[in-house]
C-alpha cells in the first residue's frame, strides 16, 4: 500500500496546519490543461453574462440559501484547511450566506 504522506512534485496538498495532517491532494494541472479550463471559464462567462440579472440575482440567492444551510457541514473543512477555531469558521461561512445576496 503506498504511503500517503509521501508527497510528489506533481501535486498540489492540502494540510492541516495544526496537525500537518494531509487532508487532500490533486493532481497538478498542466499548463494545457489550464488554457482548456480558461477557454471554457471565459466561455461560460459569456453564457452568464447574457442572462437577466433578475435570474442572475436568483442563482445567487440560492447559492446564499444553501451556504446558510450547510454551515455545519461547510465550517469544519474550513476550520480544518485554515487552522481556525471553529466557531470562527462558522461565523464566516454565515457571512457568505449574507453577503453573497
Amino acid at each position: 500500500m503506498p504511503d500517503t504522506n509521501v508527497v510528489m512534485p506533481s501535486d498540489v496538498v492540502s494540510t492541516n496546519p495544526a496537525t500537518g495532517k494531509i487532508i487532500e491532494r490533486f493532481t497538478r494541472q498542466t499548463d494545457e490543461e489550464v488554457e482548456q479550463l480558461l477557454a471554457a471559464a471565459g466561455s461560460a462567462f459569456q453564457k452568464w453574462r447574457a442572462f437577466p440579472i433578475s435570474a442572475r440575482v436568483a442563482v445567487y440567492r440560492a447559492f446564499a440559501k444553501t451556504l446558510r444551510a450547510q454551515v455545519d457541514k461547510i465550517a469544519p473543512v474550513i476550520t480544518a484547511e485554515m487552522g481556525k477555531i471553529l466557531a470562527e469558521s462558522k461565523a464566516e461561512t454565515e457571512k457568505w450566506g449574507v453577503t453573497a445576496i
